[in-house]
């Protein structure tokens, strides 16, 4: 590979530089012939264009065209399988792309086709006493076999979207608005051009080969920089499109809507509005144009409808956010110091706690900043915890839940504070790769603990495993982080094209394992939620397989070991067993996993608040935790995972110290913090409860 990678997409040039001129052109037949040649020549795992390649292939184009299953037939499926899987390679070899056109033009007829029984179907009356339902998620239907069944299919259809505007508008105004809203998708079809037909048929080709390969048009590229970037208008959230239904997959710290505090991820979005206007049907929609709808400038409101499950019951729940820009406070490093008391020892443990949000670098998408006013994750971890050495800390914990990742230089930097010179990370194509820590001083080097959840992924999935496999560092929360274990390779287009992005390599930890699919295991694990539902690389179908290489030479510093651990989780265990709201969590995984039925259908009845169930919560005043004698119950707070990770450090703070953990604590934020008035920063008060 040469010299190491300086960020997790190294950025490089196959036709030259990006056109200068103000019109993109439209992609052709020869481009795409080009362009699947760089993927295949690329690719860390697909070499040619294989028949099973096609297919996959094929099966996320037609989901391009009708990712909720409801305008192709299923003999125009199984037709294409036969007529166009094995004639599609050799077609793209001889830049001839027929094939694919023959697909779309097969969707437009069936579009059109569609459209006269939607006009027909929208005022029509409907009966909403009926006991009828419909399932929204395409996973779990099948292509109508037939024009009566597809018709069928969107009676139901049409039916649920008046229930949708039954609330608000008159029969009449809801058939007009319907009408105009199925009016206007129709002739956003009709407006493609056979560019965005070549366009569609990449995207989709690219998502057959692993689920972080992408072709990405001029407007993509600049949405991709911006993700990397500090300060984005709207409203904070990473979503996607999963067959016709646009999902939350993280609410982003900093954002908005995280302040905003009701979206959460997992939540499927099915409409949106602007301000105090009407909502708009995103289901189908491609991902870009839903992107627009949410995005917009700050001071303005949006509205989204969404769709959480429940207790097994499907929940909808309308969220009003106001956008804003994500300040660089708010989304940077933040660090506070809390006392912890120990009643047994009759001594006070001073635990500071680092929270990371992402891996972020200003020099991403913006590398003509000078260094002066250059922003570091790397950096400003370690004025954090240099700042907190110098109030005086006994222990750290770094917190990185809900960090999708970023910057690998930066990861590598970071790194470099808590251990000396060794492994971060081993990287692997057709060689192995050994990227170390820099030379730099170890800035910390007392009691460590970094807690993670699903939803830390790829810089920070690096992070946990060094901290693991050189054994500095204990790891806790959910039971294993994301999975991201690819690197993706970047070639920019001339003429305005946009971008390649092609999975390359893959990362492996400093003992061999790959964090892809699999994640980083944690030593101490934490009841969740996330669990529960599809988080993570290993639901992805077209995600790259775990594997592992040699171990490269680990540090050993001999932090934990396994009698420790064992230890520490059961001392945890007992505390949790007695906290109102790890009990109250562990109700809902419960009821979750009994009622949970893939698929579940949602209501076609009307009910005047448009919800299928009223929203339930875990009910924390129906448990009466035990008390000790002497002990006195932690206080109550909204962050209970960060609570009890403050205690588990405080018990291997004394572990580490040869001294018998208390098992038992009280946390009080630090005096410098203002706790009797509760005029301190946001963190303290969801801690404590202020």
């Amino acid at each position: 590979m040469g010299s190491p990678w300086r960020c997790l997409y190294k950025f490089m040039i196959m036709m030259g530089v990006i056109g200068l001129g103000p019109a993109a052109y439209a992609l052709t037949c020869k481009d795409v012939a080009e362009f699947t040649h760089t993927f295949i020549e690329s690719h860390l795992t697909h070499e040619k264009l294989t028949p099973e390649l096609m297919h996959l292939a094929l099966e996320k184009y037609i989901e391009h065209w009708d990712p909720s299953k409801n305008y192709f037939l299923k003999s125009d499926v199984e037709g294409f399988d036969r007529e166009v899987v094995p004639a599609l390679a050799q077609a793209i070899k001889a830049e001839d792309c027929e094939p694919i056109r023959r697909v779309a033009a097969v969707f437009m007829e069936r579009l059109d086709e569609v459209h006269q029984a939607i006009a027909e179907l929208i005022v029509m009356e409907h009966d909403f006493t009926l006991r009828e339902t419909l399932v929204l998620d395409a996973d779990y239907r099948d292509f109508a076999s037939s024009v009566a069944e597809r018709t069928e299919n969107w009676r139901k259809r049409i039916k649920y979207n008046h229930l949708q505007l039954r609330n608000t508008l008159p029969a009449t105004e809801a058939r007009q608005r319907l009408a105009k809203r199925y009016e206007l998708m129709h002739k956003d079809f009709h407006s493609y051009d056979i560019g965005d037909v070549y366009v569609a048929f990449l995207k989709a080709f690219a998502a057959a080969l692993d689920p972080h390969s992408m072709y990405l048009s001029e407007d993509d590229l600049k949405d991709f920089h911006i993700s990397f970037s500090l300060s984005l208008e709207g409203i904070g959230v990473s979503i996607s499109s999963q067959e016709g239904i646009v999902r939350v997959n993280q609410v982003l710290p900093g954002g908005a809507a995280y302040k905003q505090g009701e979206l959460q991820a997992g939540d499927k979005i099915l409409a949106v509005a602007q301000g105090e206007g009407e909502f708009v049907d995103v289901i189908d929609q491609n991902l870009s144009d839903v992107v627009k709808l949410i995005r917009g400038k700050r001071g303005t409101m949006v509205r989204l409808l969404i769709l959480r499950k429940d207790g097994g019951q499907n929940l909808k729940k309308e969220v009003a956010i106001v956008r804003e820009k994500i300040n660089l406070t708010d989304a940077q490093v933040q660090h506070h110091r809390y006392h912890i008391f120990d009643p047994i020892n009759v001594k006070v443990l001073r635990i500071g706690v680092v929270t990371v949000p992402s891996f972020y670098s200003s020099y991403i998408g913006a590398r003509q900043r000078s260094k002066k006013n250059r922003r570091s994750v790397a950096m400003d971890v370690e004025v954090a915890t240099k700042q907190l050495i110098a109030q005086g800390v006994d222990a750290l914990v770094v917190d990185l839940r809900n960090n999708g990742g970023g910057g690998l230089d930066e990861v590598v930097t970071m790194t470099g504070l808590f251990i000396p010179n060794g492994a971060v990370v081993q990287t692997k194509d057709q060689d192995i790769e050994v990227t170390k820590a820099r030379d730099f001083k170890v800035v910390y080097d007392g009691p460590m603990v970094v807690l993670v959840d699903l939803l830390s992924a790829s810089a920070s999935e690096i992070f946990a495993g060094a901290m693991l496999d050189h054994n500095r560092a204990l790891l806790v929360g959910d039971e294993h982080t994301f999975g991201k274990g690819t690197v993706q390779q970047q070639f920019l287009l001339r003429d305005g094209k946009g971008a390649l992005n092609v999975t390359s390599s893959k990362f492996y930890s400093p003992a061999g394992h790959s964090t892809q699919k699999r994640g980083v295991p944690t030593q101490i694990v934490f009841p969740s939620l996330y669990k529960e539902y599809e988080i993570g690389e290993r639901f992805r179908p077209t995600a790259l397989p775990w594997d592992q290489i040699p171990a490269t030479k680990l540090l050993k510093l001999g932090r934990t070991s396994p009698r420790m651990i064992l230890t520490l989780a059961k001392l945890s265990e007992q505390r949790r067993e007695s906290d109102p709201q790890f009990l109250g969590l562990k109700k809902d995984i419960l009821r979750v996993r009994a009622n949970t039925v893939d698929g579940t259908p949602v209501s076609l009845r009307w009910k005047p608040d448009l919800q299928e169930s009223a929203p339930s919560a875990a009910d924390e005043e129906s448990w009466t935790p035990p008390e000790e004698a002497g002990y006195k119950p932690p206080v109550l707070s909204v962050d209970y995972q960060l609570r009890e990770t403050l205690f588990i450090t405080a018990d291997y703070a004394h572990m580490l110290q040869q001294q018998t953990p208390a098992g038992r604590y009280q946390a009080f934020p630090h005096p410098d913090d203002e706790p009797s008035t509760c005029r301190s920063t946001a963190s303290v008060k969801l801690l404590f409860g202020c």
